[in-house]
């Protein structure tokens, strides 16, 4: 699994030097350079997301929310005493809630 980076790398590289070299795309090792610096400009927002999404699952996985949230939840649904549709109808309406604040919050990025 150490060396699964590097497998993967070589397996996308080497193909995409030979096919670069027989277009003639690539003519010396700066255009080369070029188009890796092209393509890693256009990751930018991904490592973001990224790197915020990381952030907030340590937060949870440190601070135990998830965990806390799920046992009250249960709780919760165990007390409404509803049946599965129920559940079903309020886990897509909380579910659309969130999403208002959510897609409004990313439409600021876009």
């Amino acid at each position: 699994m150490d060396s699964l980076v590097v497998i993967i790398l070589l397996l996308f590289l080497i193909p995409g030097l030979v096919y670069g070299i027989v277009t003639k795309a690539i003519k010396n090792d700066k255009d080369v350079a070029n188009q890796m610096s092209d393509t890693m400009a256009s990751m930018g927002m991904f490592i973001v997301l990224a790197f915020t999404a990381g952030q907030f699952v340590a937060y949870f996985n440190e601070s135990n929310l998830g965990l806390v949230m799920g046992i009250y939840g249960g709780e919760l649904l165990t007390a409404l005493n509803m049946d599965g549709i129920m559940v079903v109808v309020g886990f897509l309406i909380i579910t659309a809630f969130i999403n208002l604040f959510v897609g409004s919050a990313s439409a600021k990025w876009a």
